[in-house]
């Protein structure tokens, strides 16, 4: 959803919105988690989001003005992005708590590691597939894109 939005609304616009999962986070955490409300808390997270703003506003106003072809689907697939995000970040607090006293759970870096082995295992069939069919060939693929593609996973 996130790189969806990109496609139809601008990276300012974007970037501001995707800001808006902390706060969704803390929303979510506060109704599923039992966390306790705190204005500290909650002030961090406007912090957060406000600091985000203006640097993405100072940011868009020295840059190339971008026309956005469907701001408004683009922005609503921003929000829903950081929605999407904040209940998997909180799903991630339920699953693996911080509790060291529990034993037998996994860590988180052992989650995160399974992680991007099964999309490994799962997606690089799909990318052969693309490749075969010759609707996405990695001749299309630069080695600076490659890298950014593998810069990212890590």
């Amino acid at each position: 959803m996130f790189n969806l939005s990109l496609k139809y609304t601008t990276v300012t616009s974007n970037t501001i919105l995707s800001s808006t999962s902390s706060l969704f986070t803390f929303l979510v955490s506060l109704a599923f988690l039992s966390e306790k409300f705190t204005w500290v808390k909650f002030l961090s997270v406007l912090l957060c989001m406000g600091g985000t703003i203006i640097v993405s506003l100072g940011d868009s106003e020295s840059g190339p003005s971008t026309i956005a072809s469907k701001p408004l689907l683009g922005d609503v697939f921003a929000l829903v992005s950081a929605g999407f995000y904040a209940v998997y970040i909180t799903l991630i607090r339920i699953k693996l708590p911080d509790d060291e006293e529990k034993k037998g759970r996994a860590s988180m870096a052992q989650f995160l590691g399974f992680l991007g082995l099964f999309n490994l295992l799962i997606f690089l069939p799909v990318a052969v597939v693309l490749h075969l069919t010759k609707l996405e060939p990695f001749s299309a693929l630069t080695w600076k894109q490659l890298g950014l593609v593998v810069g990212k996973g890590i």
